[in-house]
């Protein structure tokens, strides 16, 4: 009976155990950005106030789902879209903080004063009305998010333009952000 008892304690504490150091594990994962999150939509609006450009931002939270972009952190976004009206050029992506402290939005995949990194472009030439695009890009983080919130890790896009053109809508029908 003593030893039948002995064995029951013993097999208890292993459970015990098991279910401690699992839950321990779980806690200390990293959150998985990005994933598949299409269809999206952005509207590329008037940004003249602060340049000649039409910019819009994706901000939600399953964006980065809780991840904190780092120094050195890269990222595939794979896209298939279309516009709503002809562009006159290209549209630049890149990762940015638009949190409070940012001062409107600050790069997290290039660096402005030295020109280290860049924004990618999402066609080789102006996109057109119509027009299907699919394209892959790379972006590599050259700094800290100062946080994981969705204003800390955002994806930016801008196009040059002329003053006075309508606001271009980009629908994203593939839309997958992949750290790699």
């Amino acid at each position: 009976m003593k030893k039948a008892l002995v064995v029951l304690l013993g097999l208890c504490m292993v459970f015990a155990l098991s279910c401690e150091t699992t839950g321990s594990a779980a806690s200390s994962e990293q959150p998985v950005p990005g994933g598949s999150l299409a269809p999206i939509t952005v509207e590329l609006r008037d940004n003249f106030q602060y340049g000649n450009s039409y910019a819009g931002d994706i901000r939600i939270p399953n964006l980065m789902n809780g991840y904190r972009i780092m120094n050195g952190d890269s990222f595939t976004l794979k896209v298939t879209y279309t516009v709503s009206r002809d562009l006159t050029n290209p549209i630049w992506v890149g990762l940015v903080d638009q949190s409070a402290g940012s001062d409107y939005w600050n790069p997290l995949s290039w660096r402005q004063s030295s020109g280290e990194g860049s924004g990618v472009f999402l066609s080789e030439g102006a996109p057109r009305a119509g027009q299907t695009y699919t394209v892959e890009v790379t972006m590599t983080a050259v700094k800290n998010s100062p946080g994981a919130t969705p204003a800390h890790n955002t994806v930016r896009m801008e196009t040059v333009g002329t003053r006075g053109s309508p606001t271009a809508v980009v629908n994203f029908t593939e839309f997958v952000l992949t750290k790699r």
